[in-house]
């Protein structure tokens, strides 16, 4: 049967897929907004803010480019004795095996480029922010459908990100932009005549894929005072999807085959976002509150649906639960000198997935804390003022207890893969190094 299962995975494999939210949700849009505890910053000229809140670009008539590099260390709590296979994926005997979890998720490095381009005569301001991982589209896994996961960390901002807005200042203190980010939706076709050992002509494969571009929604609107400003965002969820089908058959003996894999590649939530900015002179203070609706969130395991032949449908015991989330954000920027300022902020994310994990499944995630701080500086070259900008995050993840309950997954007399249990829980750390010129 590897025989059919192996042209599924190497075709899909080959696939450019990816899961779940985006890098500037999750670690800022720069360093000079990761500092701030990933949240819009005071300057108006700051391409940056075309992610958080595109409307504050119509607040500037400058032309400006902002660029950053930024690298992710994961650390998370390691997982070891527990059950990873028995009777519901392993047909050996006996089908209870002990061992352990790879949490090594290793370092991640992505690289980000945001514009802001006024138009003549006061049309509007247009923002373009682009990212991906470095030297790469993507870098993606799904992960192991069976054992320990954490589901929100595996490959959750291991993609690119296009995001682009038109921003417009009416009535001198108000402002609104329009825009879209965008995402990938991708099918896929392949047909395999698949020969086992004996047979008297090789396997063959034929395949078709197809990559198509898929738009959401970005709106804000914003209004300035004389000592900062204010803004509403709304972001519109969008779910990327693979699904690829196989079908064929094997040679002596013949067995027909025709099976559909699917997988949810990433979810982007419905998000709402509410900022403020305030400058009180030795100190510009920002905050900011989101609440993610995630209740269409699925893990990103594949889904293997039998549609004729001998291959069967996978079993699908996990069922995950999502809830609703709010998100509170605060940040400051010290101004020491006038090249010199300091950024500091703080976070907390609660986590979108709901329950104890005690039951069939191992996607597992945990509420985080988030403490940020940075450097920006500022030089001029030729005239032309350049911030060069620092940041570092620590992020920690809540300890967390699991204890399976009895009975495997098929609810048959055994443990389930994880039992007894295990602790989740961990920490990451994200540094940035950026510079912005605005003219």
């Amino acid at each position: 049967m590897s025989r059919i299962i192996g042209p599924l995975l190497v075709f899909v494999g080959l696939l450019p897929w990816n899961s779940y939210a985006n890098y500037y949700e999750f670690f800022g849009a720069s360093a000079t907004t990761s500092s701030l505890g990933n949240m819009h910053s005071f300057d108006t000229s700051d391409p940056a803010n075309n992610y958080f809140a595109p409307a504050i670009l119509a607040f500037s008539d400058k032309m400006a480019f902002n660029l950053s590099l930024g690298v992710v260390d994961h650390n998370f709590k390691g997982i070891d004795n527990i059950v990873v296979r028995n009777d519901t994926n392993s047909s050996s005997t006996p089908a209870t095996e002990l061992g352990d979890v790879d949490t090594d998720y290793g370092q991640y490095y992505n690289n980000s480029i945001h514009l802001q381009l006024p138009l003549s005569k006061k049309r509007g301001v247009l923002g373009a922010s682009f990212s991906s991982p470095v030297l790469a589209l993507v870098d993606s896994s799904s992960g192991d459908p069976h054992l320990p996961e954490y589901v929100l960390y595996r490959s959750r901002y291991k993609r690119a990100l296009i995001h682009l807005n038109y921003a417009y200042l009416f009535l001198k203190e108000f402002s609104f932009s329009v825009g879209v980010h965008m995402g990938l939706q991708t099918s896929a076709d392949i047909y395999s005549q698949s020969s086992l050992n004996g047979t008297g002509y090789g396997s063959t494969t034929n395949g078709k894929t197809k990559v198509a571009p898929s738009f959401a929604a970005a709106l804000s609107v914003a209004k300035k005072y004389t000592r900062g400003y204010y803004y509403l965002t709304f972001f519109q969820g969008m779910k990327s999807n693979l699904s690829a089908n196989l079908a064929g058959q094997t040679s002596d003996p013949p067995l027909p085959f025709d099976i559909t894999a699917t997988s949810l590649l990433y979810y982007d939530p419905h998000t709402f976002r509410v900022g403020v900015a305030h400058d009180f002179g030795f100190l510009r203070l920002m905050m900011a509150l989101e609440y993610q609706l995630w209740e269409s969130f699925k893990t990103p395991v594949f889904v293997i649906k039998k549609n004729s032949g001998q291959v069967v449908s996978s079993d699908n015991y996990e069922q995950v639960t999502n809830r609703n989330v709010l998100l509170p954000k605060i940040g400051g920027q010290f101004l020491l000198t006038d090249r010199l300022r300091i950024n500091m902020g703080l976070g907390y994310r609660p986590s979108p997935l709901k329950g104890d994990f005690s039951g069939a499944g191992n996607s597992v995630d945990s509420d985080s804390y988030l403490a940020a701080a940075g450097i920006l500086y500022r030089i001029d070259i030729a005239s032309i003022p350049v911030e060069l900008s620092s940041s570092l995050q620590y992020h920690h993840l809540v300890s967390k207890s699991i204890v399976k309950t009895t009975l495997q997954e098929d609810g048959s007399i055994g443990e389930k893969i994880g039992s007894p249990g295990y602790s989740i829980g961990g920490s990451l750390w994200q540094g940035s190094i950026g510079l912005r010129v605005a003219f």
